[in-house]
């Protein structure tokens, strides 16, 4: 790197060269300070004390030759241009040196020692190009990678949204063709019951059945309600307290299970327009989520915060978390993990309400230390 003012370190054993080259230096009044070492012990001295920006060394020394400064700068991590002068036409030594990685190899004679300011100054300038090119390289390769990360990234996203939105159709369709035969079944148990006997002995597993109907009705609502477009227009929402009310609803549960529950509420955080109804279901599905997957005593934190452009909510806790292999399709219809309970549909609606608010859910876990589940929603309409 030229500077203002630049370290030449000179390495040469013969006094007579040593002091030519130093006049040459002189005469010029270039800024260029020279520090003269008569063999390569000295100049690693020198070399580990100070910044150098220009090492010019005769090929043969005392103790070694000029091409092992070029070992010692890269092993040292101490990168500067090497420039080689010696007496000695050696083409083999002059391609040795170049292949090291030499910026320069000239033969000594009156006229190159008078103008070896000049020729530093020029190695010191290709060595300046040299290494912004290959920063500008470096650059261009760690945004190249980013990029190629973020495409990957976004794909991944893109084709997890399509799969999403497609097996939400799916589930629409089917839902709406299994609603009409399950209302033709749910009337017919109304009139069904109409005509039992007061003291129906079977009366126990006429429950049981429209229990389950009911239960399938249920199932069928929440797959619709996600895309049958509202009826009733968006409302002003104050986010902190729709959270309270749907803590207020889980504080039993959270007490018998000695669970910690923190809120960490932002009240700076404006009102949104949304459907009050849908975003309560997401918060309450969540926190039901956490304190199932808490172990007693475990902690529960509930937090908002904003950006320039959106609110973020976020459900975290430090339960057994979500298997990776779970973690892909924890927003698919009828998947769960819970083998022994659940249908899969909890985080299937939710992701679909969040959807409809123009918002996405995001979720984070380690399994053994807890999930974070992150609600951001746009700020405005």
């Amino acid at each position: 790197m030229i500077h203002n003012k630049n370290n030449i370190l000179l390495v040469e054993d013969n006094t007579e060269h040593s002091d030519l080259i130093q006049r040459a230096f002189k005469s010029r009044k270039d800024n260029m300070t020279q520090i003269l070492a008569e063999n390569v012990e000295t100049a690693r001295n020198v070399m580990s004390k100070m910044q150098i920006d220009l090492l010019i060394s005769d090929l043969i020394l005392p103790d070694g030759k000029g091409v092992d400064f070029l070992k010692f700068s890269e092993k040292e991590s101490k990168a500067f241009p090497v420039l080689i002068i010696t007496s000695q036409g050696d083409e083999v030594a002059a391609v040795e040196a170049m292949k090291l990685g030499a910026m320069d190899y000239i033969i000594k004679s009156p006229e190159t020692i008078e103008d070896l300011p000049r020729i530093s100054t020029r190695v010191m300038r290709d060595w300046d190009n040299i290494i912004r090119r290959k920063k500008a390289e470096e650059e261009l390769k760690s945004h190249q990678d980013f990029l190629e990360k973020l495409v990957e990234e976004r794909t991944k996203q893109l084709i997890q949204s399509e799969r999403l939105a497609a097996t939400g159709r799916l589930a629409a369709s089917m839902a709406h063709e299994i609603n009409n035969p399950l209302q033709g079944i749910t009337t017919h148990l109304e009139i069904i019951k109409r005509f039992l006997p007061e003291n129906f002995k079977k009366i126990k597993n006429y429950n049981i059945v429209k229990e389950n109907v009911e239960k399938i009705g249920n199932i069928v609502k929440q797959m619709l309600d996600i895309y049958r477009n509202s009826s009733r227009e968006k409302s002003s929402i104050n986010i902190n307290n729709l959270i309270s009310k749907v803590v207020s609803l889980v504080e039993n549960q959270v007490r018998i299970n000695a669970i910690d529950l923190k809120e960490n509420l932002d009240e700076s955080l404006p009102d949104i327009l949304g459907w009050q109804q849908q975003l309560h279901q997401v918060i309450l599905n969540l926190l039901l989520n956490a304190i199932d997957n808490v172990e007693q005593g475990g902690v529960i934190k509930v937090s908002t915060s904003e950006n320039d452009k959106s609110i973020i909510i976020k459900v975290e806790d430090n339960g057994k978390g979500i298997p990776h292999e779970d973690i892909v399709h924890i927003f698919d219809a009828f998947y769960s993990e819970k083998k022994d309970a659940g249908v899969g549909l909890g985080l299937f609606v939710c992701n679909g309400l969040v959807r409809n608010h123009n918002g996405e859910i995001i979720v984070t876990s380690e399994e053994g230390k807890g999930s974070t589940f992150t609600i951001i929603l746009p700020k405005g309409k």
